[in-house]
């Protein structure tokens, strides 16, 4: 339900409201979640939101004229070219993402497979991902332990949770590597 509402807040401040107001939405939104799941006792973590300044959660979130862009062009165009523009950007990449359920995480996409590692647990999950068609055209599909879970289209190709992105398997998840974390809380990428 978080994800939902989440969402439907960077739909809303992404096609409706200035960029200083966008940040302002999604840190409310940031802040009561991470209230609600720390609990009053629970130590304060270095993503901390307050007044709209947290850095990752700005980084993982794009200006609304990209969302804005990608939603005209997923919402104007033909199966074909969509599912097309999938399997030429979302492959073979390595991603930085944060959001406040999940915190910091790596994934990488292979050619079917695809790892996600987590800042918190340190644990690194393996799972397989595909295309598969959805009420509004296609949509990339990952399996994790049996259960499948589509993503929004939109989101995946304008960014939203996403801080950087790189070519390759950066951290060699695919081989069970994992990322060294800097002093800024985020993996590092290296030299």
């Amino acid at each position: 339900m978080r994800h939902l509402i989440l969402f439907a807040v960077l739909c809303v401040s992404a096609c409706s409201t200035t960029p200083q107001t966008q940040r302002d939405i999604y840190a409310d939104v940031l802040d009561e979640t991470l209230r609600q799941a720390r609990g009053a006792a629970s130590p304060v973590t270095p993503y901390k939101i307050a007044a709209g300044d947290d850095v990752l959660a700005q980084r993982a979130t794009p200006s609304s004229e990209v969302v804005g862009e990608v939603y005209h062009w997923v919402h104007t165009s033909d199966y074909t070219d969509i599912e097309t523009r999938l399997r030429k950007e979302i492959p073979h990449t390595t991603r930085r993402l944060y959001n406040p359920k999940d915190g910091v995480r790596v994934k990488y996409v292979g050619t079917g497979d695809v790892y996600y590692w987590s800042a918190a647990s340190g644990q690194l999950r393996r799972g397989t991902w595909d295309i598969q068609s959805g009420k509004f055209g296609p949509q990339i599909c990952e399996t994790f332990y049996g259960v499948t879970t589509c993503l929004n289209t939109v989101e995946q190709l304008s960014g939203v949770g996403r801080i950087d992105m790189r070519k390759g398997d950066v951290f060699g998840l695919a081989r069970g590597g994992r990322p060294t974390v800097g002093d800024d809380g985020l993996p590092r990428w290296g030299g």
